[in-house]
């Protein structure tokens, strides 16, 4: 369940940004949808929840304990294949952070939608001695992990 009404400014402002990467379709807040806006590119279609966020996102899985319900929802969402699921977050200094939402994974992108590479979205271990049970669990031997954050609860679940 989301808090508070959706601000129409940061809704209208990412409508601009959104028609920068295709055509723009902002949705109308009374259809209690849990998209605010979806675009068409070329190959696919980016269905995309924006919030005002009121500090900067350090870590993709800050925004999955800040925004845990809409996350939550956003995954529920039955969409095909190819419809992406981001999560746009509005600074009140103005600034932008974007993040596609995976079934297990979340990933910070840029306004281009391209994955930006940081050390802190890399898993690197395996799971130790004391993680949370089921942590990497899915992940073959020898296999490289994706960069972004791996949801605990679908991991524990059996993904």
């Amino acid at each position: 369940m989301t808090r508070g009404r959706p601000s129409s400014k940061a809704i209208e402002e990412a409508a601009g940004i959104a028609a920068k990467r295709g055509v723009a379709i902002v949705i109308d807040p009374s259809k209690k949808s849990p998209f605010d806006l979806f675009f068409i590119r070329s190959h696919d279609i980016v269905a995309a929840k924006v919030k005002r966020a009121r500090s900067r996102i350090r870590e993709p899985k800050d925004i999955a304990a800040m925004f845990r319900s809409e996350i939550a929802e956003i995954r529920t969402q039955q969409l095909p294949a190819l419809v992406q699921r981001e999560f746009w977050t509005l600074a009140p200094w103005g600034s932008w952070q974007f993040f596609l939402i995976l079934e297990d994974w979340i990933i910070e992108i840029s306004s281009d939608g391209v994955p930006i590479r940081s050390t802190q979205q890399m898993p690197e271990r395996q799971v130790t001695p004391g993680s949370p049970p089921g942590l990497l669990k899915g992940f073959p031997p020898g296999s490289t992990a994706r960069p972004g954050f791996l949801c605990p609860f679908y991991a524990q679940k059996g993904g």
